[in-house]
């Protein structure tokens, strides 16, 4: 994800994430992401604070205008460990 004033993302919320975890996940999102603390607005309309990763800018110039897509993800991973926390 990129930040964006105005924009909107729909995920997952999951609770209750060790500082373990968010080790292991920072370690898998590297550097090129930074863990992002949000203000995140779920179906209830309550909001609530949440952890996401955004792509830093430094390195926006990797970007290309292709649509991400989890299937061509998939394709270039071999080995795949996801941990989702928030």
């Amino acid at each position: 994800m990129i930040e964006q004033d105005g924009s909107v993302v729909e995920g997952k919320i999951y609770y209750d994430i060790s500082e373990e975890d968010f080790r292991k996940l920072d370690a898998y999102e590297g550097e090129e992401y930074a863990r992002t603390k949000v203000s995140v607005q779920l179906s209830s309309g309550k909001s609530i604070e949440s952890f996401t990763y955004l792509f830093k800018k430094e390195y926006f110039g990797k970007l290309t205008k292709s649509e991400w897509a989890l299937t061509g993800f998939l394709c270039k991973k071999t080995r795949i460990n996801l941990i989702f926390f928030a």
